[in-house]
């Protein structure tokens, strides 16, 4: 899928377009797979595999209470993902579009979250002792074989609208990071 014009294009302004970003789309039924080769993996078992789920689409599919602690979700799209209750203890998330995600009671511990996108999160109850929040940047190669910097619409690590009631942040750090008590 992509979200960007190609990067060989200008803007009215003259500006090089935004880099085309492209996703692997994945099903519930592919997601259900990596998951249950994760869980193999990190009991040891025949099998398994880390799950890495870098520059995948999983928007809006399911995996509540799924343990993928260590996974590999850099740059992951994740709209409106259910992940209640998920395990995600030092998985990597740098630069996830979470937008509308709900990660109720997830746990959070040492993840790497720089870059990510939280606007509109549920983190309510989440263990986020020790993440890491603060700005991060994505790249890919343009067109030209020069690097681009992969945009979301705002702030890089935005957490506008996420519900942190009851979340967990000790020791986590925030830097450059703007929360907000209503």
């Amino acid at each position: 899928m992509s979200a960007k014009p190609p990067a060989d294009k200008a803007d009215k302004a003259g500006k090089p377009a935004e880099p085309e970003i492209v996703w692997k789309k994945l099903t519930q039924d592919e997601l259900d797979k990596v998951a249950h080769a994760h869980a193999r993996y990190t009991q040891g078992k025949s099998g398994g595999a880390r799950a890495n789920l870098q520059m995948c689409d999983i928007s809006h599919l399911k995996l509540t209470k799924a343990k993928l602690g260590d996974a590999n979700l850099n740059g992951a799209r994740a709209i409106g993902v259910e992940l209640e209750g998920a395990n995600f203890k030092s998985a990597t998330l740098y630069g996830t579009d979470l937008s509308r995600a709900n990660l109720r009671k997830a746990d959070l511990t040492r993840a790497d979250l720089r870059g990510a996108k939280l606007r509109g999160c549920d983190l309510s109850g989440a263990i986020m002792s020790e993440a890491d929040l603060r700005n991060g940047s994505l790249f890919t190669q343009d067109k030209q074989g020069n690097l681009a910097r992969i945009n979301f619409d705002g702030p890089e690590a935005h957490a506008e609208l996420a519900n942190l009631s009851g979340a967990n942040l000790s020791n986590a750090k925030m830097s450059q990071m703007v929360a907000v008590q209503t």
